[in-house]
């Protein structure tokens, strides 16, 4: 044998003996030299084989034992060292890695919390009620997260990782008969240890003011963040509020953060100027606990101000000073159709639109909003919506009688059909929506496509 061959059968063979083969014996010796001024406190440790054991034959990486079997010299107590030289480094642990999604799925069947059908569950809940933000993959705590627990902490036996894997092997027990739903309610509910009473005690423990504080270790006393009914938000000395920015994470905040939210500067930066009217005020961009919106007028105030929205899908668009002035303009009156009813145009959660009545037209783009007149607008009402389909069904094209029955293409609320007799046939892809190739269409290919 040579080459990997000869490699994978010395790899079977060594261990095949090794595992036959009695244990190491490892002694470890560890000495701490302390100053003399009792300021610190120095430790070597070395360790070797008093026995190598199964080590004789098969190690596993020797790269990974090279120059590691260190002696200590001969030491006792009290023995006055010469110090020859003393070099110092820094070392710092890391802190834990935060949860992925995947590494809390693991930690969640390691604790026996939930099951493989609910994992999904359990991570999209979290996270659509903002109790946590991901970011490059890990699941980062926000404010509302640190105070949901901060109330929760007050039912401390329902928070216990036990508590889910425990509820669940009872829940086991339900389904195979040997507990019955009513007592394990009884047991849940009532009693002084059940739920009823435990929310009677919090009611009275629970102050409002101390759970819904943020005290974070690395910001001054006076800078907490708190939550509100819109979210966190910041108070300063003079009692004035601000939200706290939605890119903000707890543990990224400091003091200098929330000087500068409440500085002169920051009011430029977070609510730039984009636009003037022409009596000269001032149009500013602006976030708000309902989402991004533009004001005319003094930020300070916040009554009597007009307002508007910022469509998403503008959020991240430049928009013209011109065309965000347009927007104000909303809704729009163009006229009246034929038969009376006021044509409007607006924008609506599917985007811009105009309607007359109980008639809506959805619009492609701003730019045909805002271009819209009274005379467009009747000629798209006076157009069938796409896709309209019609209640009647009509004859296109009749190609007469065919062993006794009728035979002709109609068209009807689906669009158009070969129609034999009392039954229905779908025409090819090309003619399902083209009344010219329906024309078109010979009697020979109709009659081939029925045989079909």
């Amino acid at each position: 044998m040579s080459g990997r061959d000869l490699s994978l059968y010395t790899l079977i063979y060594k261990r095949t003996l090794a595992s036959q083969m009695k244990d190491a014996k490892k002694i470890t010796a560890s000495a701490d030299v302390r100053t003399t001024d009792g300021k610190a406190t120095l430790k070597a440790t070395a360790s070797r084989y008093e026995y190598q054991g199964f080590r004789k034959l098969y190690i596993e990486d020797e790269d990974s034992v090279n120059g590691k079997e260190l002696t200590l010299p001969s030491l006792e107590k009290g023995t006055v060292l010469n110090v020859s030289s003393l070099n110092g480094s820094k070392h710092e642990t890391m802190p834990r890695g935060r949860f992925t999604e995947a590494s809390l799925v693991k930690e969640l069947e390691v604790l026996g919390i939930g099951r493989p059908s609910t994992y999904a569950t359990i991570i999209e809940h979290i996270i659509d009620k903002n109790y946590v933000t991901v970011s490059d993959h890990a699941l980062i705590p926000t404010f509302t997260g640190f105070a949901v627990i901060q109330v929760l902490e007050h039912f401390d036996q329902y928070i216990q990782y036990n508590f889910t894997s425990e509820m669940e092997s009872e829940l086991d027990h339900i389904a195979e008969g040997k507990l019955t739903e009513l007592d394990y309610l009884k047991k849940f509910y009532d009693g002084p240890q059940g739920l009823e009473e435990q929310v009677k005690k919090a009611r009275e423990t629970i102050i409002p003011k101390e759970v819904k504080e943020i005290k974070l270790p690395q910001l001054s006393s006076g800078h907490s963040i708190l939550i509100g009914q819109f979210g966190p938000y910041v108070q300063n000395a003079e009692g004035k509020n601000k939200s706290v920015p939605r890119t903000w994470i707890p543990q990224n905040v400091t003091d200098q953060m929330i000087d500068d939210l409440f500085s002169e500067e920051n009011e430029k930066q977070t609510n730039p100027v984009v636009a003037t009217t022409e009596d000269g005020q001032n149009v500013y961009r602006c976030t708000g606990r309902f989402g991004d919106y533009w004001q005319i007028g003094d930020l300070s105030e916040t009554s009597d101000v007009k307002r508007f929205k910022i469509p998403s899908n503008l959020l991240k668009a430049e928009v013209p000073a011109s065309r965000i002035l347009e927007f104000f303009t909303l809704p729009r009156s163009l006229g009246k159709t034929e038969d009376g009813h006021e044509i409007t145009a607006n924008i609506g959660r599917y985007g811009p639109f105009v309607n007359a009545g109980t008639d809506y037209r959805n619009l492609k783009s701003y730019d045909e909003l805002f271009a819209m007149d009274e005379e467009k607008a009747r000629i798209l009402f006076a157009t069938p919506k796409a896709g309209a389909k019609t209640t009647e069904s009509k004859v296109v094209k009749d190609f007469g009688e065919h062993e006794g029955k009728n035979l002709s293409i109609m068209v009807g609320r689906y669009g158009y059909y070969l129609k034999y007799g009392k039954e229905n046939f779908r025409l090819p892809k090309e003619c399902q929506n083209d009344e010219q190739r329906c024309k078109d269409f010979e009697r020979e290919k109709a009659i081939e496509l029925l045989t079909k």
